[in-house]
């Protein structure tokens, strides 16, 4: 797993790799013979895969005095110290130590308390208690929803997505064929029929249901070589379903032919989730070329069923969707790894926020401003690339590693429960929007144009580059 950093109030700061001695669940102990006076910490020291939202505590074997207990006295560091504010609670015996912000990934930390005995003389106790451990942050991604490659490889531009190729590598082999008409993909876990065209091609309501069919008479569905008894069969949810497509193939239908899969259309097929905006339209995807769209529901369109539940190393996340409008629909199911609440903390000292569910960091200040002489508005896709780069130029926001963000990325933000514009409901950014965004990835059907993500309402579609649209960049992740 590739390190990566993130940026605190002022500066970007390097990971700090530390390696600790065996560890165990009791208190770090003093190398003097004195009494012992802490009972047990959290974490304990030497833990590693620590949460960046970690509460930090101190439980104590005898009464301590509260007024000696404070923010310069229980102390949690990586040099330098962590903003924090520290309460005692007397009941319990327990100090604790709550970071002001998230923590770095993938840093050492150091804790050190130093308290006084409420009656030290009468049990024989120093009368100053000073208790140091330490331990390290999980790494960055661990956990979360980390995202994938896009799969292209070739470079269309300096910093595109081909030069950076930014998300976890997929594994070799991508998919596995598991001889009873299913295949797995090893990517995200989930399990798809072999065969993309032995359900019926239906109108909304009919496909959820056409999906769910194959749970109690796959017989009657004839798909090919299927002779497994799975009874947990869906339409698949948007997310789900574009994560099959490959951003650096013309063709992703030809692609996951070439996997394993069989029949599999260059159409659009049904996804699971209703158009946020018009409940009267689907999202479809587009397994020839990669769109993300909608359709109306009463519009004819592809079946092709999912079923499992999704696992490293990149999970599918939720598309945000929980009103249902048909049973087994996505708003029903609600398929996919859980978002964090809140989803976004504040960095850079509010003019940034860090996705704890993708480990991406996205300036709160969405409308691609003019900062010094790097000129913002609406641009085409080769100004993004050197308005992004212009912001490296200048440390934006105390960092140099900003990039325009892949197809991806900038799709991980929708919500799609939302518009106007789809993004979740405690994003907390700034002058959003309603237009289309560029991404760094080129429309490998048509390499003229680039892809787009439409914040207003979640579409992703290509765009020619040499047409204007808004700039976003992003930072961190794998």
């Amino acid at each position: 797993m590739n390190g990566w950093k993130l940026c605190n109030t002022v500066i970007c700061l390097s990971l700090i790799l530390v390696a600790y001695g065996c560890g165990s669940d009791d208190a770090a102990g003093p190398e003097d013979e004195t009494p012992q006076v802490v009972s047990s910490t959290y974490p304990p020291d030497g833990a590693t895969d620590v949460p960046v939202d970690v509460v930090i505590t101190v439980t104590f074997l005898e009464d301590m005095d509260p007024a000696s207990i404070t923010d310069t006295t229980f102390t949690l560091s990586y040099n330098p110290l962590v903003p924090a504010s520290v309460t005692y609670d007397a009941g319990s015996r327990t100090a604790t130590l709550t970071p002001d912000d998230l923590l770095l990934y993938e840093t050492a930390y150091t804790v050190r308390v130093s308290a006084e005995p409420a009656v030290p003389a009468e049990k024989g106790l120093p009368a100053t208690t000073i208790w140091e451990w330490g331990f390290i942050s999980i790494p960055g991604g661990a956990g979360l929803a980390a995202l994938p490659r896009t799969g292209q490889t070739r470079v269309y531009s300096a910093g595109d997505d081909g030069s950076l190729q930014a998300g976890i590598e997929w594994p070799v082999p991508r998919f596995t064929d598991n001889g009873d008409g299913t295949i797995t993909d090893n990517l995200t876990g989930l399990m798809w029929l072999k065969d993309a065209d032995c359900l019926y091609h239906h109108i909304f309501n009919a496909a959820v249901n056409e999906a769910d069919s194959l749970n109690y008479s796959p017989e009657a569905c004839g798909c090919q070589d299927y002779t497994a008894n799975y009874t947990d069969w869906r339409l698949p949810n948007v997310n789900e379903l574009e994560s099959l497509v490959h951003g650096g193939q013309a063709h992703t239908a030809n692609w996951l032919m070439s996997q394993g899969f069989v029949n599999v259309h260059a159409l659009y097929y049904w996804t699971s989730t209703t158009f946020a905006y018009n409940t009267w339209y689907g999202c479809v995807v587009n397994l020839w070329v990669g769109y993300v769209d909608r359709q109306e529901k009463n519009g004819y369109q592809k079946v092709w069923a999912v079923r499992g539940e999704t696992t490293a190393p990149a999970r599918i996340w939720k598309t945000g969707q929980t009103t249902s409008y048909a049973p087994r629909d996505d708003g029903d199911l609600q398929a996919g790894t859980d978002w964090p609440s809140p989803r976004f903390y504040p960095t850079a000292g509010n003019a940034a926020y860090l996705d704890i569910f993708t480990g991406l960091v996205w300036p709160a200040d969405a409308g691609t401003s003019t900062i010094g002489e790097c000129e913002g508005g609406y641009m085409t896709w080769q100004a993004a690339l050197d308005y992004v780069a212009c912001l490296n130029s200048r440390e934006y926001l105390g960092c140099s590693d900003w990039r325009l963000p892949n197809r991806k990325e900038l799709y991980s933000l929708i919500d799609h429960s939302k518009y106007n514009p789809a993004l979740p409901q405690d994003h907390h950014f700034e002058d959003v929007q309603l237009g289309n965004y560029w991404t760094s990835t080129t429309y490998a059907y048509d390499t003229s144009r680039a892809w787009i993500v439409w914040i207003q309402y979640g579409d992703l579609s290509p765009w020619d580059k040499t047409v204007t649209a808004w700039v976003w960049p992003v930072r961190g992740g794998q």
